[in-house]
C-alpha cells in the first residue's frame, strides 16, 4: 500500500492535474514517511472488492482446494461451505447472483442426498 500511495502521488503530481488536484487532504497531507503512509492506509483503507476464494473449490481428490465439487469441506464429514469463499476467483460482477447459483446447487445436492 505504501508503494501504491507513492505511485498515486506521482501520478497526481503530473501537470495535467494542475487546478484539479489542489493538495493532499487530511491525514494524507501529513503522511510524509513510509511509516505514516502505511498507518494512513491501515486507518482509512478498505477493500471495494467482494472477498472470495478463501475456501476454493477443487476436484475431490486434488491436494489443493478446501471444498470438493459437492461443496463438502475436505477432511471433515458432512460439512458444506455454501458462500462466495468457494469461488476460485473474483467474479467480474456483483457476487450476489453467483452466490445464489452456489446456494441453489447446494440445495439440490442436499435434497438429492436426503431424498427430499
Amino acid at each position: 500500500m505504501v508503494q501504491f500511495t507513492k505511485n498515486t502521488e506521482t501520478f497526481l503530481s503530473a501537470s495535467s492535474w494542475d487546478g484539479v488536484i489542489i493538495e493532499p487532504y487530511g491525514d494524507l497531507a501529513n503522511a510524509s514517511t513510509d511509516e505514516l503512509k502505511l498507518q494512513y492506509s491501515r486507518t482509512y483503507g478498505s477493500n471495494i472488492n467482494h472477498p472470495v476464494g478463501t475456501a476454493r473449490m477443487s476436484p475431490k481428490k486434488a491436494k489443493w482446494g478446501v471444498v470438493d465439487s459437492e461443496l463438502f469441506l475436505k477432511g471433515a464429514d458432512g460439512v458444506r461451505i455454501v458462500d462466495a469463499s468457494v469461488f476460485p476467483s473474483i467474479p467480474e460482477s456483483h457476487t450476489r447472483a453467483p452466490v445464489y447459483v452456489v446456494a441453489e446447487r447446494a440445495a439440490a445436492l442436499i435434497k438429492t442426498k436426503y431424498s427430499l
